[in-house]
């Protein structure tokens, strides 16, 4: 599990986000417990093969999450992580439940421990939603860096066809 607390730059989440995920049944290779947020190159990333990646970028809504999710599934390479793979790639509302010291914490636990269990399409507590991710995009775009996934084709008709 790969928790992002930001997605361009991508940043793994430090603080209680790696312990949360690890009380939670995960576990994050790419966030130090007790230590700030920070930068995690891309390369470091796909290193890490997450089965699970879980945007929830400082501050943002669900929705917001949702909008800027392309930040990540766009990378090249995506497509070849393994939660690409499988569909379990997870936007939350951290601002209301993980990003934030306080009581809203044990929310933020709940939540990591149904995403943990979940399997991709499967239903998720209020505040996540899978991120739909395209199987097929326009030439040299990249979208949803998808392109690598078995069974994608490009799309070479013009935009609007």
């Amino acid at each position: 599990m790969a928790c992002l607390e930001w997605t361009s730059p991508a940043m793994a989440a430090g603080h209680w986000v790696p312990e949360l995920a690890r009380l939670a049944g995960g576990g994050d290779p790419l966030g130090q417990v007790g230590e700030p947020s920070r930068d995690a190159g891309w390369d470091e990333i796909v290193a890490a093969a997450p089965d699970v990646v879980v945007l929830m970028p400082c501050g943002f809504d669900l929705a917001r999450t949702l909008a800027v999710s392309a930040d990540v599934t766009r990378r090249p390479g995506f497509g070849r992580l393994p939660a690409a793979r499988a569909g379990g790639v997870v936007a939350v509302d951290g601002s209301s439940s993980l990003n934030r010291p306080g009581p809203r914490i044990l929310d933020g636990l709940d939540l990591m421990a149904a995403i943990v269990r979940a399997k991709p399409g499967d239903p998720l507590p209020a505040g996540a939603a899978w991120v739909p991710l395209a199987r097929s995009s326009s030439p040299g775009a990249g979208a949803a860096g998808t392109d690598d996934l078995p069974g994608s084709r490009r799309r070479t008709e013009p935009a609007g066809g």
